[in-house]
């Protein structure tokens, strides 16, 4: 039987290195309107009921805060190794979200 219990792991490995560093900082922390991407993706999950929402970083790129849930895995070049890593944490429907997109309401 499917479970209706939604899960997501937002994604935030990366070091920011195809945009160059830009600002300095890793794109998931750009502040938007008085709150940060990763802020912003927790927020909209929040909102929407979603019942385990954990950040998956990279080792060599911590995120300020303090979040629920957080994995950290080995910094990699490519997503799906991130992925892999969190295998364990797939439950029931688990949607993957990436941590530096802004998504709409």
């Amino acid at each position: 039987m499917r479970s209706n219990t939604v899960n997501a792991l937002i994604m935030c490995g990366g070091n920011g290195q195809r945009w160059g560093h830009y600002l300095g900082i890793p794109k998931q922390q750009i502040s938007f309107g008085g709150e940060t991407l990763i802020e912003r993706t927790v927020r909209l999950l929040q909102e929407r009921k979603v019942a385990n929402t954990t950040v998956v970083f990279g080792e060599n790129n911590p995120l300020p805060g303090d979040y629920t849930s957080v994995i950290t895995v080995r910094s990699s070049r490519w997503i799906t190794e991130g992925l892999r890593e969190t295998r364990k944490e797939w439950q029931g429907r688990t949607i993957v979200l990436l941590g530096d997109v802004f998504y709409t309401e």
